[in-house]
């Protein structure tokens, strides 16, 4: 799949839902900015698309209404900070079946979340900042190597 197969779908205004899952992204890229719907787009998944890098979600940052991310299933080793801090609207976050070693700081900054997965990755501590997380209701750390 490549952003030109799906930039009809972008003019979608009052699109709230979009899933790109299981889908071979050409470069490891999916390309949002031309999309139209950034006010109202309220769930975003790409899961199962391989996906090293959370920047291989291009425009990412703009969707600051967002409320659910869901990027499980991929090969994710990070988060960039500077992108997950402008999903200030961010309540649910996805990120079981990965690639990560460490459990992303950033995280402990996003103060709307109430729902975190992390399952089956590969942390073995949990900071102490988690404590932050004054909203959170919902914290799922199955198969990890946590002691």
């Amino acid at each position: 799949l490549s952003p030109g197969d799906i930039t009809n779908i972008w003019a979608l205004d009052n699109l709230v839902s979009l899933h790109v899952c299981g889908t071979r992204l050409k470069n490891g890229i999916v390309d949002l900015r031309g999309v139209t719907c950034r006010g109202v787009l309220q769930e975003l998944a790409v899961t199962k698309s391989e996906l090293d890098t959370i920047n291989g979600i291009m425009g990412l940052e703009q969707f600051n209404n967002l409320r659910r991310l869901n990027l499980s299933h991929n090969r994710l080793c990070s988060l960039d900070d500077e992108v997950m801090l402008k999903l200030i609207s961010l309540e649910e976050l996805r990120l079981g079946n990965n690639n990560l070693e460490k459990f992303p700081l950033v995280i402990t900054e996003m103060t709307q979340l109430r729902d975190l997965s992390l399952v089956y990755n590969l942390i073995s501590t949990i900071p102490d900042q988690i404590l932050r997380m004054r909203l959170l209701e919902h914290l799922h750390l199955d198969n990890n190597y946590l002691t």
